[in-house]
């Protein structure tokens, strides 16, 4: 056998050079694999996670301890398993970009806790464009001041801020979106400093009764309930802050309740039910809109000064309250005949991406939709714009002028461009003012056509070879694969059969002999024996030496192998797979012109069996064996499980490993149709 295995090797080389010199070696090594690191145990050194060692799967709940320092470097993405967290008793430091995900392959709201700052040193730690997506509470926070810039926390199912008793945190130029309606964007029970911040949640802030600070040229977007509510003992400042609601039919924009000192100053309340209510002996409202209400302006329970403000319809003598009464403990003095510019003199509009989201993967037309508005009272959006650009390259799609203005929308054909990263902007015209917009990261994947696609063979060879030049290329094909892959055995050898692989030995034992009936009496009829019942026949061995996971373009999932050469590209060889079935289904189309499937590959007494679904296929090798359905069924039965379990990532597959990681996981069920069968 070894001058055969060595001719063998010598031969792969020699037709792997002959391809070389018409596939880019860029072709030949696949897609880059997601190393990351897996992390289950608690932080008891200093310890800093680098961009190579990303992404970061953390397994189970995790601390670093008191006295130590977890670095998380800039581009880290750290990913955590159901109902886990973080929790930081020494110092974390993220002085870049870092995100903290779910690494749920369809992450909902409240998969993971969150991370937890539990009397931590951050006082000269802050954390600047850090991202939190998907937790229950996004920040947890006891006994610490901490400080946060660019910061963007979405889809949590609680709050993404729950500021306990003695936390002081300073937070400016971020972002807090829930995409539940009853949940909280920020929960203060000690000292808040925010300014410049975007808040969308069921409540946007809950100010508890040790709550103190300033809210400052932020916009609080109601989705259900308060813009602000201000509990007994709070002492909290809403000053120059746009607060409105997408629900004006039982939204309140300022709820305060008796015995809050809460200031509101130069504020815009507007678009909501209620525009203020008021129950409280202490505080004031002062420089403030207060317009466009559903019900009345403000409703007060007890007696409230408003001062230099314009007050609007309805006014708090005509509006009607929860109850159906009409308020009439308002006093309004020095009011204004015109809404005033809350935020100051010619601040710039926002705008906002809403689809699609940041590190998709994209195909055919893309809608890119989003909102923008203006802080100034006096000024309208004019017009939006968004543009496409290869996030290494120069621009694909210009900037074009978008449909809408608060609500706008543009169209871009993402089938006419290659498959790789891009980047989509905005940016919003009002008045004399322009803003560019926080930009979102996409991928274009492979949609087939003329589009480049790395791992397209067929394309390539399409493109580079014509007539006999494809013959010849098919044909050295099939000698790699037969010579390496399907490694043929001496006729005659019996295949050592693993244990879990035992085929069925039938069981059955013959009737014993009968002995002769004695000499029966007259008139007895005596019964006759029955014949030996047929042996049935025993079910065909067969032994599955390798197997291919590969995704419908060619590049491979993952390969399982007893006997396979670490050596061999198997990249390579499920491109080959591919590159066949292309040539012969291309070559050879079905009767109704569709394009055929190769289903068997057979090479002396070994074969390739392949099975086809609608996002991947398997390839499998064996040893000798005349009836394949059983293999065909098995592999059938395994891919509709893969298929399943992993059809969100699968529909349109990126090329991170980290993602079919439960694909990979289960396709070592094909030894075992039993494994299959009672898989959960």
């Amino acid at each position: 056998m070894a001058p055969r295995s060595s001719h063998g090797c010598v031969l792969f080389v020699v037709l792997a050079m002959a391809l070389a010199s018409l596939i880019p070696g860029h072709l030949m090594t696949g897609p880059a694999r997601a190393a990351g690191i897996d992390v289950k145990d608690d932080i008891t050194e200093n310890t800093t996670w680098t961009i190579g060692s990303s992404p970061v799967h953390v397994t189970s709940s995790i601390t670093v301890d008191t006295g130590y320092t977890l670095v998380i470097e800039q581009g880290v993405t750290v990913k955590f398993d159901e109902w886990t967290e973080l929790t930081v008793e020494g110092t974390l430091r993220a002085p870049g970009k870092v995100i903290f995900t779910s690494s749920s392959l369809s992450p909902q709201s409240g998969d993971w806790y969150g991370l937890t700052f539990e009397g931590a040193d951050q006082a000269y730690a802050p954390l600047t464009n850090v991202e939190i997506h998907y937790a229950s509470t996004s920040m947890d926070i006891s006994t610490t001041a901490l400080t946060m810039t660019g910061m963007v926390m979405d889809h949590f199912s609680y709050s993404a801020l729950d500021m306990n008793s003695g936390s002081a945190v300073t937070i400016s130029n971020s972002i807090i979106d829930s995409t539940e309606s009853i949940a909280d964007g920020i929960e203060c029970g000690g000292t808040l400093q925010a300014s410049g911040i975007t808040i969308g949640a069921g409540t946007g802030i809950s100010a508890e009764s040790a709550c103190s600070g300033l809210v400052d040229k932020s916009i609080i977007t109601a989705y259900t309930w308060y813009g602000v509510e201000t509990s007994s003992g709070s002492t909290l400042r809403i000053e120059n802050s746009l607060i409105n609601s997408t629900n004006t039919d039982s939204s309140t924009g300022i709820y305060v309740y008796d015995g809050a000192k809460t200031t509101i100053k130069g504020d815009d309340i507007v678009d909501v039910g209620t525009g203020i209510y008021w129950d409280s002996a202490f505080g004031k409202i002062e420089g403030s809109n207060v317009r466009n209400c559903a019900r009345m302006a403000i409703e007060a329970d007890t007696a409230v000064t408003v001062t230099g403000s314009f007050v609007a319809s309805p006014s708090p003598t005509t509006g009607t309250s929860w109850d159906g009464d009409i308020t009439d403990k308002v006093t309004i003095t020095s009011p204004l005949t015109a809404p005033i510019d809350v935020l100051g003199i010619s601040q710039p509009p926002t705008v906002w991406i809403k689809t699609p989201a940041a590190r998709s993967s994209l195909t055919g037309k893309v809608s890119i939709e989003g909102q923008a508005w203006d802080p100034d009272a006096g000024d309208t959006i004019s017009s939006v714009e968004a543009r496409v650009f290869e996030t290494t390259g120069g621009s694909v799609m210009g900037w074009t002028k978008c449909t809408g203005t608060a609500d706008w929308k543009c169209t871009w054909d993402s089938a006419t461009v290659d498959s790789r990263p891009y980047t989509i902007s905005a940016r919003v015209m009002s008045g004399k003012d322009s803003k560019l917009s926080n930009s979102v990261a996409v991928t274009v994947a492979y949609q087939g056509g003329n589009i480049t696609n790395p791992y397209d063979f067929l394309g390539l060879y399409t493109t580079i070879c014509i007539g006999g030049i494809v013959a010849v290329i098919v044909v050295i094909i099939i000698i790699v694969v037969v010579v390496v892959v399907v490694l043929p055995r001496k006729k005659g050898q019996a295949p050592q059969q693993q244990a879990y692989q035992q085929p069925y030995q039938a069981s059955y034992q013959p009737y014993p002999q009968q002995q002769p009936y004695a000499q029966p009496q007259p008139g007895y009829q005596a019964t006759p024996i029955p014949p030996e019942p047929a042996k049935p026949a025993p079910t065909e061995e067969f032994i599955i030496e390798d197997v291919f996971l590969i995704y419908r373009d060619g590049r491979l999932i993952h390969h399982d192998t007893r006997r396979l050469k670490p050596e061999v590209d198997d990249q390579m060889l499920s491109g080959m797979f591919t590159a066949i079935q292309e040539f012969i289904g291309q070559s050879f189309p079905a009767e109704d012109g569709t394009k055929g499937m190769v289903k068997e590959i057979m090479y002396g007494d070994s074969r390739v069996i392949l099975e086809h679904g609608n996002y991947v296929y398997l390839a499998v090798v064996t040893g000798e064996i005349t009836d394949t359905k059983p293999v065909h069924r098995r592999m059938g039965k395994l891919i509709k499980e893969i298929e399943g379990r992993c059809v969100v990532v699968l529909q349109s597959w990126d090329g991170n490993m980290d993602s079919v990681h439960d694909a990979k996981r289960m396709v070592k069920l094909i030894y075992n149709e039993e494994d299959i069968d009672n898989f959960v």
